[in-house]
């Protein structure tokens, strides 16, 4: 009888025994599950981040293979694109790249069309940032975010990710150094109020991106108050950036008011008697080109390769040779001085974003109505 409560209190003890066994098993099972996920979690994030982009970057490569081409929209100079160009075809030889090449309204209507009738041409939009924002306000736009955007200036992309900078005409006061004396040389657009300035300046027929932009710098009210002003001074409206630049150094012009620093370097390094100076009192006005995969695009993993490859360090530095500004932190402008202000300092730059472009685009009409009675 003695042996029966014995045996019933070994498998008591036993049931206990195998009970925390068990629990302890649950345990470590939950604790190393917890691991493996906290291990994949910091693995993800941290680890093998280049690996993961790696591996993705090669799994877009073998899908743009597939793609076999690239369609872009662009308003770049043809000898910049070629340079480009032949510089991306030896980094993937297997895409072709198409290119439409227009102004920003014609690359608008053309891909307005082909959406309409539901023909995804278009890969890739490359044009001014006021023309960017014609595409984002017509729906054509995708949002690509290019590893390589971490590298560019923060003025020159917009803050959703749709548009990011390829380079820069920086916008300037140009002057004729052998018509204007050194006491006149003007160090803000204040000084072409002057009565010594009439009839003696030049105006580019596109102001928006120079009217607008002044607009958003002085002020709505004291902003038209100076254009009213200025349009009293008998301005000469022409057409073609490169073109005024040309006849202010043959001496048409004492001044053009709103012309790209790269044209003017240019001359310079080719004997003209020319300058340029940026106002010290506010913010330099930068046009800047961006670049921008479609909303629907035929090619999505080609037209990302040709993006990341446009804002690269190789692309950026071809940009520099041609005089346009790159956007990348990380390259400099040849001459350095296309960054930097009458007194050696950088500029400071107006930022540009969608909601203010789109401000500056609407002001198209007023510009014209003041400074050309309406044309």
């Amino acid at each position: 009888m003695d042996a029966v409560p014995r045996v019933a209190a070994k498998i008591a003890r036993w049931e206990k025994t195998m009970t925390i066994m068990l629990v302890g098993l649950k345990l470590l099972t939950r604790t190393m599950i917890v691991m493996l996920l906290v291990g994949g979690i910091l693995t993800a994030n941290y680890g093998p981040v280049m690996a993961s982009s790696e591996s993705e970057k090669t799994e877009m490569i073998e899908r743009a293979k597939k793609e076999g081409k690239v369609m872009v929209y662009t308003t770049t100079a043809v000898p910049v694109l070629q340079e480009l160009h032949a510089a991306f075809k030896k980094k993937y030889p297997f895409l072709e790249i198409n290119i439409y090449r227009s102004e920003a309204k014609n690359l608008l209507a053309r891909a307005q069309l082909e959406y309409n009738a539901a023909r995804h041409m278009v890969d890739v939009f490359s044009a001014p940032f006021w023309g960017t924002e014609w595409f984002y306000e017509g729906g054509l736009l995708g949002l690509y975010k290019s590893p390589e955007r971490e590298f560019i200036q923060d003025f020159c992309k917009d803050k959703e990710g749709y548009a990011t900078g390829d380079y820069i005409n920086i916008g300037i006061i140009a002057y004729n150094t052998k018509l204007v004396p050194p006491d006149k040389v003007p160090k803000s657009y204040q000084d072409f109020l002057d009565p010594w300035w009439k009839g003696k300046m030049a105006l580019d027929d596109n102001g928006l991106w120079w009217y607008g932009p002044m607009l958003e710098i002085l002020g709505a009210e004291k902003g038209r108050g100076y254009m009213q002003k200025m349009a009293q001074q008998n301005i000469n409206i022409r057409r073609g950036q490169a073109l005024k630049v040309q006849l202010l150094a043959a001496g048409e012009f004492f001044a053009v008011i709103n012309a790209f620093n790269y044209h003017v370097e240019f001359l310079k390094k080719n004997g003209a008697q020319v300058d340029w100076v940026a106002p010290l009192d506010q913010p330099t006005i930068p046009n800047i080109h961006s670049i921008a995969i479609a909303k629907n695009p035929s090619s999505p993993n080609a037209a990302r390769l040709y993006i990341d490859f446009i804002l690269s360090r190789e692309a950026q530095q071809i940009f520099a040779r041609f005089n346009s500004v790159p956007t990348r932190v990380d390259v400099a402008p040849t001459p350095s001085r296309l960054m930097l202000g009458s007194d050696g300092k950088k500029l400071r730059f107006l930022s540009m974003d969608f909601p203010m472009i789109k401000r500056i685009n609407s002001l198209q009409k007023e510009f014209r109505q003041i400074f050309m009675k309406g044309r």
